[in-house]
């Protein structure tokens, strides 16, 4: 019982000094890099954070982690959604979309509309990318206008699940909390997509007051009528 009453405190110990080690070298990076480094620390608890390069005159960096996402063209759900460490470039970014998308759907797209950071590759197997560029004369009007014009619906569906969801700001921790704070947002997007396809389905005008009479005719057909008070 002695022996094993050691044993313990020094597994404890051992872990104890991992960490406090783990810890120094973590804060003795984060005080020895410099401007010109690579893989640096920019938040002391979240090592994980990158710094991306976004090209905005009002913001020209922002702190985080890159979220690559597909949505259907139509219906705006979210079919596939994935978290990326560091900043890699766009066109590296597609394949693993493309990926979540065929493994959670089992449907391959025959064609993937890509914004224009994502130049680089124009087919992943049997899926084309079409990336907007530059109009030749020889393109008619649905190349020209409505074949790239919606994908601008996918700004908005970021923005939604950035202010609406969530999504702006990681409470969770680890380095996969990205990914999981993400599908999370995806997730009650898709299900306030749901609802609302169920709610023009099935509660059509006047369904309300049709339950009302049938609530009144079954159960408070005898009372007095000055008595009862529906509120829809």
């Amino acid at each position: 019982m002695f022996i094993f009453y050691l044993q313990v405190k020094f597994e404890v110990n051992l872990n104890k000094i991992y960490l406090q080690v783990k810890s120094t070298t973590k804060f003795h990076k984060v005080y020895t890099q410099t401007h010109y480094n690579k893989n640096k620390i920019y938040s002391y608890h979240k090592p994980y954070t990158a710094c991306i390069s976004k090209g905005k005159p009002h913001k020209k960096y922002e702190f985080g982690n890159k979220i690559g996402l597909s949505i259907t063209a139509k219906s705006l759900i979210i079919t596939s959604i994935r978290s990326f460490k560091g900043n890699p470039h766009d066109s590296k970014t597609i394949e693993p979309v493309l990926n979540g998308h065929i493994q959670y759907t089992g449907s391959i797209p025959e064609e993937l509309i890509f914004e224009r950071d994502g130049r680089g590759k124009k087919q992943i197997r049997e899926t084309k990318i079409c990336i907007p560029g530059k109009l030749l004369k020889r393109d008619n009007a649905y190349q020209r206008r409505k074949k790239f014009r919606r994908r601008a619906a996918i700004e908005p569906v970021i923005g939604h699940l950035k202010k609406d969801f969530r999504m702006i700001v990681n409470y969770l921790w680890d380095e996969d909390s990205p990914l999981i704070n993400a599908m999370l947002a995806a997730t009650g997007w898709n299900l306030k997509k749901m609802m609302e396809k169920l709610k023009k389905e099935f509660f059509v005008p006047g369904f309300f007051h049709l339950i009302k009479d049938w609530v009144y005719q079954k159960f408070f057909a005898k009372t007095n009528k000055s008595s009862l008070k529906f509120s829809f």
